[in-house]
């Protein structure tokens, strides 16, 4: 192989045949490199090509930030599936809030889909900051479609998105006042608020120009504006994603959750600094295992995560997070499923309680070890539980009468008058 520095490579056909589509489909093409001894390379500099062909021989290279995205390249030229899905790995683990956008569209030009997906997750988990990049206006058609179009895009209102979508129309009205009428679609109009629906003139305008008015009538019949007993069932109606929240050490961390529609549990998790001067979500390292609806507590300098829902099994799964070193831990197992629960720590112990189930078991987080105690005697689904004079009080969901009191100290279980 002659380099672009002139230098070369003595190679086995054999070797780069099996290691590389490029190489395998050039000599047995019947192209004119086919039968010559030797052949000029140039699809990037010297170094990269050299690592490369070491690599093919090899099987061990060492990728760094500096190399990895000649080498993504160099991959992705030659059709070596392997260097290129360990450069697709590596560059995931670098995706951070200062530098999504630009490994995003690396991703994406390169069809490196792992990176493409944590890069496209900072995107949805700071839409916000993202709109008021030059990036977003630069977006195409579908581009802003499949980010709009997702159930984890992380909005407080859906008048963000709406705002969003005019933004990118006004900055080339002419050629882009057309493409409202398919982006519309996916836009959660029943969650906006009734003044949005009924007096925003410039939605208003766009909706009657585009032709999109049974969108907004559609809306306005949901049962979030009205007392609809037909209720509308489409891809407008899912809520965002949403996640179980735990506050901890100044910050909101959000885990798990689902993506809609395809009843999938996700690894996810994401937190908030909320004394950051302008804070704003950053993911934090996936859980172990992917659950939806868990139940999340903070124990010592560590959180939690217990039970939830894995598809439509309830789950006996234990998850550890340290978010100082931002690492995973699996623990043993719960004594049995749990859904809907509530936990709390007291005497160095967690506590979990109630759910569908009626469970009560305390875990010791020390010595990783669970221990199923007496149940609570009602049922006391996705309630809130608190400690109080050493003991755990359980409320149930919006009902504030059917308080129960557990005392550690005796495993007993008593009733008391509301809150």
């Amino acid at each position: 192989l002659i380099l672009p520095d002139q230098s070369t490579i003595s190679c086995h056909k054999v070797v780069l045949m099996a290691t590389s589509i490029f190489f395998e489909t050039m000599f047995q093409s019947g192209l004119k490199e086919s039968a010559e001894k030797d052949v000029r390379l140039d699809f990037a500099d010297s170094n990269t090509i050299k690592t490369t062909i070491e690599f093919f021989y090899t099987g061990f290279i060492k990728v760094t930030t500096e190399n990895v995205k000649a080498l993504s390249a160099a991959s992705d030229f030659l059709w070596c599936k392997h260097l290129k899905a360990h450069c697709d790995e590596f560059l995931k683990q670098k995706v951070n809030s200062s530098n999504y956008i630009d490994l995003y569209h690396f991703g994406k030009m390169f069809n490196m889909s792992a990176l493409s997906s944590q890069a496209h997750q900072h995107i949805l988990f700071n839409f916000k900051s993202f709109c008021e990049m030059p990036e977003f206006y630069s977006l195409t058609e579908d581009g802003l479609v499949e980010i709009v179009s997702e159930d984890e895009l992380n909005v407080e209102t859906e008048e963000i998105v709406i705002e969003a979508v005019v933004s990118w129309l006004n900055v080339d009205p002419d050629v882009r006042k057309g493409a409202f009428a398919r982006i519309a679609s996916h836009i959660r109009f029943p969650f906006c608020s009734l003044n949005t629906l009924t007096s925003n003139e410039c939605l208003n305008k766009l909706v009657l120009d585009s032709g999109c008015m049974q969108l907004l009538h559609e809306a306005l019949r949901s049962p979030y504006h009205r007392n609809c007993h037909h209720a509308v069932h489409n891809a407008r109606f899912p809520p965002r994603q949403s996640s179980t929240l735990c506050f901890f050490g100044g910050k909101i961390f959000a885990f798990g959750g689902c993506t809609i529609g395809e009843n999938t549990p996700l690894k996810f998790v994401a937190s908030f600094n909320v004394e950051d001067a302008n804070p704003d979500w950053r993911l934090e390292k996936e859980m172990l295992i992917a659950i939806e609806e868990p139940c999340v507590v903070h124990f010592a300098d560590k959180m939690f995560v217990f039970g939830g829902r894995i598809g439509n099994t309830f789950s006996v799964v234990s998850q550890e997070f340290d978010p100082i070193s931002n690492e995973w831990r699996l623990l043993s197992e719960m004594p049995g499923p749990c859904h809907g629960v509530a936990a709390v720590a007291l005497n160095n112990k967690i506590y979990v309680v109630g759910g569908l189930n009626r469970v009560c078991y305390s875990f010791d987080p020390v010595n990783d070890e669970w221990k199923s105690l007496s149940p609570p005697t009602q049922l006391c689904l996705d309630g809130s539980a608190t400690v109080w004079k050493g003991k755990i009080l359980l409320s149930a969901y919006l009902c504030t009468s059917l308080v129960q009191e557990y005392d550690p100290a005796t495993d007993r279980w008593s009733k008391q008058n509301q809150l």
